[in-house]
């Protein structure tokens, strides 16, 4: 969480979905940087989301995406920070849970994929969807 009587810089919330190398080095700048109010990390691993409470990576941590996705409003952000191939289902996942004003991105190597999801997975490229990298 943010330092006491800080406001936060981005947002109210940021979820990282995935808590490997490139999601719990975001979720660890972005709460150095006082990003946000509060940082939720999601993993499959429970291991991993227990080192990463014991950390301070990540203020909560959620192994039920659906759940974590239903409390995001407008101006919360979503990073998707799992294998390509793995990214279409998460998306699934988001479009069905998260908010519309919800913005999402991801850190995956290729964008080509990602859009290509997106369009199969919304009809479109949604306007929330910016295409990251790392």
């Amino acid at each position: 969480m943010v330092k006491k009587g800080a406001e936060p810089v981005l947002g109210a919330r940021l979820l990282i979905v995935g808590l490997g190398l490139m999601g719990g080095s975001l979720a660890l700048a972005a709460r150095r940087g006082g990003l946000f109010g509060e940082i939720i990390g999601c993993s499959r691993s429970p291991d991993t989301l227990a080192i990463a409470l014991r950390e301070g990576i990540v203020d909560r941590a959620v192994s039920g995406l659906p759940e974590a996705l239903g409390e995001l409003a407008p101006g919360d952000l979503v990073v998707i920070c799992v294998p390509t191939l793995s990214l279409p289902p998460i998306l699934a996942q988001v479009r069905d849970h998260a908010a519309p004003g919800v913005t999402i991105t991801d850190v995956a190597s290729v964008k080509g994929s990602v859009v290509a999801a997106a369009r199969r997975i919304y009809g479109v490229v949604p306007p929330q969807l910016v295409p990251g990298h790392p």
